[in-house]
């Protein structure tokens, strides 16, 4: 039995297979990530495989955007 979904593309250009199923709460397991085309809708990665797509406004925001904003930055460390 195979499950439905669809082919989205991430930020880096490399596709990605999304099923089709709505993550309904956060879980601190899941990995987030914007997708192109997506103002609204995040992946959702648990264990490097992406389970499906959460809306931002499960999370509290607004937009992809939104979210990415307030994301922290990762410094990059200067070796000496």
């Amino acid at each position: 039995m195979s499950q439905r979904g669809d082919w989205a593309y991430r930020a880096d250009g490399t596709s990605v297979y999304m099923p089709d199923h709505m993550i309904e709460r956060h879980n601190a397991a899941y990995v987030y990530e914007p997708l192109r085309g997506y103002g609204y809708i995040l992946a959702v990665f648990l264990d490097g495989k992406c389970i499906g797509s959460i809306s931002t406004q499960t999370l509290g925001y607004a937009s992809a955007k939104e979210w990415m904003t307030a994301q922290p930055k990762h410094s990059k460390r200067r070796r000496s």
